[in-house]
């Protein structure tokens, strides 16, 4: 009878510290991985997209939005940081970037600025801003190439440094008088043109004296496309 007890105690103690080591053990949870939300958009009977669409980070905010016309990018497009912010402004025609590109910090602090032509740097860009908002890093370029001069600045806006160019051979013929007609044309179809006789004149000399890097510097400081503001 005694052994009989026994046995009876050993096996209650026996289930209760299995069942101890079954609540001690982690609950098994199974979390889904995050997916990629699909763009929102819509798309013709022949499969372009069309129309305005959004694009989302995996987490779910905007990552960027635009508009396509037959499939290609077309107008303003902006890339946002996952708080809201824009980081990015381009503008698209026939799904080449062609207009004012900007970029900005996730505080909304304004990075860089320039334009694109065809897919390709054009015209003054702003690479570098001190934090007083100057400029700090000044470059030019033309159909994608680095023309004229580097300048770069001090926190005071007093010129620092150039550094010049001097290897224009892909010009061609290069005409300085027509390229100022041209950005004459330009600015007054776009209505913002304000005509400025000093730097005009300043280009049209150096043009004349063939000091191809005074005259892209006089060109720059009337482009039109410079009006870089949103």
């Amino acid at each position: 009878m005694k052994i009989i007890q026994l046995l009876l105690i050993l096996l209650f103690l026996s289930c209760n510290n299995n069942s101890d080591n079954k609540s001690a053990q982690p609950i098994q949870t199974s979390q889904a991985p995050i997916t990629s939300i699909k763009p929102k958009g819509e798309i013709d009977n022949s499969g372009n997209k069309i129309g305005e669409w959004v694009y989302y980070f995996p987490s779910g905010e905007i990552k960027k939005t635009g508009s396509f016309s037959n499939g290609k990018k077309e107008g303003k497009w902006k890339g946002y940081h996952k708080n809201g912010n824009i980081r990015y402004i381009e503008e698209y025609h026939n799904d080449l970037e062609n207009g004012k590109w900007l970029s900005f910090d996730e505080d909304g602090k304004l990075l860089a600025k320039g334009f694109q032509k065809n897919g390709k740097k054009d015209g003054k860009w702003i690479t570098h801003f001190y934090d007083n908002g100057k400029v700090h890093i000044e470059e030019f370029y033309k159909h994608g190439k680095p023309i004229g001069s580097i300048n770069v600045y001090l926190p005071n806006g007093k010129l620092l440094e150039s550094t010049y160019y001097t290897d224009y051979n892909y010009y061609g013929n290069f005409d300085p008088h027509a390229e100022l007609d041209r950005m004459a044309r330009l600015a007054e179809s776009m209505g913002i043109y304000d005509h400025n006789v000093e730097v005009y004149h300043r280009a049209i000399d150096a043009g004349d004296r063939g000091d191809i890097d005074a005259y892209v510097k006089a060109l720059y400081d009337i482009d039109p496309t410079l009006d870089l503001d949103y």
